[in-house]
């Protein structure tokens, strides 16, 4: 690690980058993909994730999205597309930004509907869509919600994470569903909430309180409007209103059977449209 010329009287240091063998008269520079310190009798050799230059007091470590799983390397290696690196890596192990790796480890592009922040996370849907979490190899597949009730991932919660994916609880309806929605696609209401059609969305019972009274109210109002309605025409009066042609068609049950049909038809689509 020293070296001297003729006629001193002391060794000197070799520098970092150098090295030398005993009775040394000048240092020898590392050659790449090694280094050294200050007075050093040999270099050493870079570990992977890390790379030298020739006559280098120290590695390089690989920047993010590069590595060099070999010792010694002279040079980091970019990652192929789709996957990518933390910083001192020996290998390109997780996926770049719009892509997620498979249960197999395999990258994918992002599916539609989800947002593919890449390293470790599976895909998170996008507010009004929904994943099945009961296993990672499920995680590309992005359904439609027929119901407002799928409010979408968020990236802050570590069930994304391909690892914890389909853990105990990463599978509870919060993850995915608003208040009160659970089971596949948030398509059912828990216990103590009810579906209204109003929202398209599961409400509390408490809350719904309310629609009961005014649901009472406009009965009460219907029983006072029928029975003034049957007084006109007990009394040969209701001639004289000029309503009476449009009194007359409402009563005809026409009006009543369309309104059935279209409450069929709005409560029954919510299971017809879902596809699972």
């Amino acid at each position: 690690g020293k070296y001297s010329g003729n006629s001193e009287g002391e060794c000197t240091d070799c520098r970092a980058g150098e090295y030398s063998y005993p009775a040394a008269s000048s240092c020898i520079s590392c050659n790449a993909g090694t280094f050294s310190g200050v007075g050093q009798s040999n270099c050493s050799i870079c570990i992977g994730g890390k790379y030298s230059g020739n006559s280098q007091e120290e590695c390089t470590a690989c920047k993010a999205g590069e590595y060099s799983s070999n010792p010694g390397s002279t040079s980091c290696e970019i990652c192929a597309i789709g996957t990518w690196s933390s910083v001192s890596s020996l290998a390109c192990d997780v996926a770049a930004l719009d892509y997620y790796l498979t249960s197999d480890g395999d990258k994918m592009s992002c599916p539609k509907y989800a947002t593919c922040f890449g390293g470790e996370l599976a895909p998170i849907p996008e507010s009004g869509y929904w994943v099945d979490h009961r296993a990672h190899e499920f995680a590309g597949e992005v359904f439609k919600c027929a119901r407002n009730t799928c409010k979408g991932g968020n990236r802050s919660s570590s069930c994304w994470i391909r690892k914890r994916f389909n853990t105990s609880t990463c599978t509870n309806a919060e993850l995915q569903c608003t208040k009160g929605a659970s089971g596949p696609i948030c398509g059912s209401c828990s216990d103590g909430f009810t579906f209204q059609a109003a929202t398209n969305s599961c409400e509390s019972c408490e809350d719904t309180t309310n629609y009961a009274y005014i649901v009472i109210g406009v009965g009460v109002f219907g029983v006072m409007v029928y029975s003034v309605y049957s007084y006109l025409i007990k009394t040969n009066k209701i001639k004289e209103l000029a309503m009476f042609q449009i009194l007359s068609y409402l009563d005809s049950g026409c009006v009543k059977i369309v309104w059935v049909t279209y409450q069929i038809i709005v409560s029954s689509r919510f299971s017809i449209d879902i596809t699972y």
